[in-house]
């Protein structure tokens, strides 16, 4: 013979059944969403140091180029009037320190 539940506990256990299904649910999502977002947060913060890395490069490229450029034209404007024996120090800082730091 089969018991019957009367109204009131079935109600009580529907309402438990939703409660537990419910908190069971939430808590997952909530673990899977900040699990997401951590992995997105530290996949931006990588990609955000890569970009500062490559910034980084390209001003200190631009810098010595810049230098480099103001350095050779000095220096092959003293080479037309240059006679021999020392180098003049445009030249100097051509050779040196302007090619050294742009190779």
């Amino acid at each position: 013979m089969v018991e019957q539940w009367n109204p009131w506990f079935e109600w009580i256990m529907d309402l438990l059944k939703f409660a537990i299904t419910f908190g069971v649910s939430a808590l997952m999502t909530v673990l899977v969403i900040n699990r997401v977002q951590e992995r997105r947060a530290r996949q931006r913060s990588r990609a955000d140091a890569l970009f500062q890395l490559q910034m980084d490069a390209l001003r200190e490229f631009r810098r010595t180029a810049a230098t480099y450029e103001v350095a050779a034209l000095s220096a092959y404007t003293d080479i037309y009037q240059w006679r021999g024996g020392e180098k003049t120090a445009a030249m100097q800082r051509y050779e040196g320190t302007a090619f050294g730091d742009f190779t």
